[in-house]
């Protein structure tokens, strides 16, 4: 939409300011949440959170989980997607997303966790 202000003096004379337009934001629409991952120890794991309306991305994580202030920054993850080498110190840690909207408004994806599963080699018993 479109708008410019007419402006009359005391003398009669008309002018109009330059023509702005407004748009309206939108807001940030979550299409796929992250999901928990897991893997072995020095296995490279993928978080990936797919929404409209997101101007900006930061990866955030947790040993708990719980407490509000618990919650780090994750330094350079600034993309919808996060890869990450899991390590013995990130098993178990808690991730989320916080996202920047368009119009300005933060979004929270939901907490996923990064687990360590040990693949051993599995024998059939012998009966």
């Amino acid at each position: 939409m479109k708008f410019r202000c007419k402006i009359t003096g005391e003398d009669g004379n008309t002018v109009y300011t330059n023509v702005v337009t407004a748009e309206k934001k939108n807001e940030i629409i979550i299409k796929n949440q992250p999901q928990d991952v897991k893997g072995e120890i020095g296995e490279k794991l993928t978080l990936d959170v797919q929404a409209d309306g997101v101007t900006s991305y930061q990866w955030q994580y947790s040993t708990d989980g719980k407490n509000f202030y618990a919650w780090s920054w994750v330094a350079g993850y600034d993309k919808a997607r996060m890869q990450f080498e899991l390590t013995e110190g990130r098993n178990g840690m808690k991730f989320r997303c916080k996202l920047t909207g368009e119009d300005g408004k933060i979004v929270y994806t939901k907490t996923v966790s990064a687990l360590h599963i040990n693949y051993e080699e599995w024998e059939t018993p012998i009966l």
